[in-house]
């Protein structure tokens, strides 16, 4: 025993030295601390690495009891010896029983060193039984927590006493107050009604053969849920057969079976999905392996199930060269991201042919070296989208039929107003022709009269050329085409063409023409023929008004989102609010000529132009028409 640190209680000089003398001659080394007051030994005791504290019981200002207070409120752990020459019997027992280790007479300091010994023994043993307690009651704790975390009870079964000793964990796991004393019927009862022939039939079974047993079955709790466990045990005996016994854990198994059920019942769905063979399903590896493929997948490439699983043909051998890239590229995602979002290829069939299919990927793992791969066979829909692309181009070419049947015959009614637009220019060019031979024969001929009459047969010539050029555009067949169009000029154009209409009708026509507005984009003469219906419908509407005045308004402006608005204004008789919609409905006219086919037209050739076209009634009387076309992104008025 050596390095002892010792705090010496003690007023006398004399008797501490000769305590530390002896000591010395029985070889403790030790180092003393010597206190003589209260304030000096609370001191001292602060001291980390104290050993061992011997007391005097008597001093002037201090005792020996006061001193075992403080000491077993401040170091309960250090061994505490009174050494007196006054202590007499009782007291010596009333310090033992207050908590002093052992006393010493000064008289028989003999006794000393083998007291000091047996404090400093016995203080060992209880810190190294504290320690080990200390390290059980860590143990114990870690288990408890390790079986809360795993939902993992244990338990033990004594098959002599019929004693069953439950975990905290177990108790939680069945659900039962910890002050219920378990027992072999408690657990049957908490068993499922259905499983419970079954678990009396194992516990039996391994009570009477002592065999290790194991068990899956379900708890019927209180609320009356259902929990999953598996309980495994094994028996112990030790020397004493008789104590025989069983040790085993319970598993709170819920959340693996929930899960493995969710397993069970994707994987069916996934196997009815391949077994249904809606689609093609095939599992691949980056080799260019096809491992698996269900009949669908076989029916679109044409192979039989042997070729596949031989290994004679991978999924790179049924990719055309001008596709590998891509499928590549859709690997190198599946392999990053776990799947690859749906494209578009081909594969080639057995016969040589080739099938355009939709693939979609993804990988089983991280590593991405072995996935599954979705293939929709693409004919039909490719079939339907060229079908549809064919009606589509019919169906645009009879809407153009239709509209150049509507010109010509809207051209039809203008025809007198045609005539009389043509015809005007013409006998002024007879007049001005008559007059010019007359001042060509005079004597002498008035050469510039001829002159100037001529230059009048030149502008009237032009004129009529350009009736004559305006109504051929709108009459000819020629493919639409969509190009900058000054709308102003286009109206102001159609306005001509049915000035000799308006005159006929007794209708007075006004335009608004916006200025600085920017040129549309779109075919100027599908336009044209917009406009042409909806001033010759005005018109026509208008002559049934026996009084008042027949006004029509042209007008134009900008419109929100990029849009030229145009509006068509009459005093005609209108129509019914809740008729406005009905107007655009083929066949539905309220003339009592015509096929009530010129307002759909205008119609589909506005939004084909990517505008809007829209009646609403005007006030007092009248209607209203109008329609926007995007203007032209690159061309302004």
């Amino acid at each position: 025993m050596s390095g002892l640190r010792i705090v010496l209680l003690e007023d006398n000089a004399n008797d501490a030295e000769l305590i530390q003398e002896f000591l010395q001659a029985d070889h403790l080394c030790c180092e003393i601390v010597r206190v003589q007051s209260r304030a000096d030994f609370e001191a001292a005791l602060k001291t980390v690495g104290i050993d061992l504290i011997l007391a005097d019981y008597k001093l002037p200002a201090f005792d020996g009891l006061s001193a075992l207070e403080v000491t077993l409120r401040e170091r309960p752990e250090v061994p505490f010896i009174l050494v007196s020459g006054t202590l007499g019997e009782e007291l010596a027992v009333e310090a033992l029983k207050s908590g002093a280790t052992d006393f010493v007479l000064k008289t028989r300091l003999s006794r000393l060193v083998p007291a000091v010994r047996r404090a400093l023994r016995e203080a060992s043993e209880r810190a190294e039984r504290k320690s080990v307690e200390q390290a059980l009651r860590r143990s114990e704790m870690y288990l408890a927590e390790a079986q809360r975390l795993s939902h993992t009870g244990s338990f033990g079964w004594n098959l002599s006493s019929g004693e069953i000793y439950w975990s905290d964990e177990t108790y939680r796991i069945f659900e039962l107050d910890a002050a219920i004393k378990p027992t072999v019927q408690a657990i049957i009862d908490r068993t499922h009604p259905d499983d419970r022939v079954r678990l009396q039939r194992i516990i039996d079974r391994a009570a009477s053969e002592r065999i290790v047993f194991a068990a899956e079955h379900r708890l019927l709790m209180a609320d009356g849920s259902i929990k999953h466990v598996r309980t495994v045990a094994h028996g112990v005996s030790g020397r004493d057969p008789d104590r025989f016994r069983f040790v085993g854990a319970v598993m709170d198994i819920t959340e693996r079976k929930r899960t493995e059920q969710t397993l069970l019942e994707r994987e069916s769905k996934i196997r009815r999905l391949v077994d249904a063979n809606i689609i093609g399903i095939i599992v691949w590896n980056f080799d260019g392996e096809i491992l698996e493929a269900n009949d669908a997948f076989l029916r679109i490439v044409g192979y039989e199930r042997e070729d596949i699983g031989s290994g004679r043909v991978g999924w790179r051998d049924l990719t055309p060269q001008e596709w590998l890239p891509r499928s590549e590229r859709a690997l190198v995602e599946a392999g990053q991201t776990g799947r690859a979002q749906p494209y578009e290829k081909e594969y080639i069939r057995r016969d040589g042919s080739r099938v355009p299919v939709l693939v979609g990927l993804a990988t089983f793992d991280a590593s991405g070296t072995e996935g599954v791969a979705f293939v929709v066979d693409l004919t039909e829909r490719k079939r339907a989208e060229t079908e549809a692309h064919e009606s589509d181009r019919r169906y645009q070419e009879v809407q153009r039929e239709l509209a150049h049947a509507n010109r010509v015959a809207t051209m039809g009614q203008l025809t007198a107003s045609i005539a009389h637009e043509v015809n005007q220019p013409i006998a002024a060019t007879v007049t001005n022709a008559q007059a010019a031979l007359r001042w060509l024969a005079g004597q002498p001929p008035e050469v510039e009269k001829a002159r100037q009459a001529l230059g009048r047969i030149v502008d009237d010539g032009n004129r009529a050329g350009n009736v004559i050029g305006r109504i051929h555009e709108l009459i000819r067949k020629t493919p639409p085409r969509k190009e900058p169009v000054d709308i102003n000029e286009a109206i102001r154009e159609v306005i001509e063409l049915t000035r000799g209409e308006a005159w006929k009708h007794g209708a007075s026509v006004q335009t608004h023409l916006a200025d600085r507005l920017p040129l549309v984009e779109g075919d100027r003469v599908q336009l044209q023929q917009v406009l042409l219906n909806l001033l010759i419908n005005a018109m026509e509407v208008m002559s049934g008004v026996s009084d008042g005045v027949r006004e029509l308004l042209i007008s134009t402006a900008r419109a929100d989102s990029g849009c030229v608005l145009v509006t068509v204004l009459d005093s005609g008789p209108g129509f019914a609010a809740d008729s406005a919609e009905r107007l655009f409905a083929p066949f539905y006219t309220t003339k009592p000529t015509g096929l009530g086919m010129g307002l759909p037209i205008c119609r589909s050739i506005v939004e084909a132009h990517g505008g809007r076209l829209w009646a609403s009634a005007n006030v007092p009387h009248g209607a209203i028409f109008q329609f926007t076309v995007p203007a032209h992104p690159d061309a302004s008025s």
